[in-house]
């Protein structure tokens, strides 16, 4: 529960870095290919730039460290077309019999009206870092065989 109360605390702080922070990023592409896999191309280009800039450094990192602060998360941040992804897994086997109420409580988190918040804060200032593009956030959480516990896409 600590963690994904950091969690959500390390998204404000990111957002709040990203929006006062200078955009590193270049301008677009440069690409007028029409296609709809060049279109997918170009949007993933952009996020995965942002996300060697200094900004997009600090807020992958932030979410890495929060979630594996207390060592039982590997986490990573990526972009999956105009999507940034923050996926964490466990580290840990959750036991059979806690299976069902870690679920429950990953499931009310992600749905918290609080935390989809920080969500659509992130997304403005990415919006405005990446030249307008919308962006959709989607937070992952894992068991340690990679199976998924909860997701939600904000």
């Amino acid at each position: 529960m600590k963690r994904i109360f950091a969690f959500v605390l390390v998204l404000a702080l990111c957002a709040a870095l990203v929006a006062c922070g200078d955009n590193g990023s270049s301008g677009g592409s440069g690409r007028s290919d029409s296609g709809n896999n060049s279109v997918f191309t170009q949007e993933q280009s952009k996020l995965e730039e942002f996300l060697k800039t200094n900004d997009g450094i600090s807020m992958a990192d932030g979410f890495k460290r929060s979630a594996e602060a207390d060592g039982t998360c590997k986490a990573e941040c990526y972009a999956q077309g105009d999507v940034l992804v923050f996926d964490a897994t466990f580290t840990q086997e959750i036991p059979a019999d806690k299976l069902a109420s870690v679920k429950q409580y990953i499931a009310e988190y992600l749905a918290d009206e609080t935390f989809a918040a920080n969500f659509d804060n992130a997304k403005a200032v990415l919006k405005q870092h990446l030249d307008g593009m919308d962006v959709t956030c989607k937070v992952i959480y894992r068991a340690m065989d990679g199976s998924i516990l909860g997701e939600r896409t904000y």
